[in-house]
């Protein structure tokens, strides 16, 4: 029998891995669309590139609450330090 602390470990893995397959699938929906002759294939894909953004904003709400990001956010004087390393580039 699962204890509570490994269906909460569970529920973390399943919802992080939610949140990549419908980031993943929105963009590759978005980047076939780009690419497509046929305007209602087209916008078939971007209609599916809507839904799993949409899929993917309640997955990363419920992420969030629970606190569960593996994004991790840098302070603005961090990022201005990497826009500073970069910036010969642009």
């Amino acid at each position: 029998m699962a204890t509570e602390s490994t269906g909460n470990e569970l529920t973390k893995r399943i919802s992080l891995e939610l949140q990549a397959t419908a980031n993943s699938m929105a963009s590759t929906n978005f980047n076939s669309a780009l690419m497509m002759k046929n305007e209602n294939v087209k916008q078939v894909h971007f209609e599916m590139a809507i839904q799993q953004a949409t899929y993917l904003n309640y997955v990363n709400y419920f992420v969030e609450e629970k606190k569960w990001s593996i994004s991790v956010k840098g302070t603005q004087d961090q990022q201005n330090k990497i826009i500073e390393h970069f910036k010969h580039l642009v």
